[in-house]
């Protein structure tokens, strides 16, 4: 769902972002799941 969700914001991504995405863990993509909300790039996403 988060990628779907980035794809949709960003347009399409860096294939760093789906391999960052399904080698994390569930914390992790909760984590970057409520950076998503208020991030202006695919960086601030993963921004810890």
């Amino acid at each position: 769902m988060l990628l779907k969700q980035i794809r949709r914001k960003f347009g399409q991504t860096p294939d760093w972002v789906t391999e960052k995405v399904q080698k994390a863990n569930l914390d992790l993509i909760e984590t970057w799941s409520d950076n998503f909300v208020f991030a202006n790039s695919v960086d601030e996403v993963f921004a810890s």
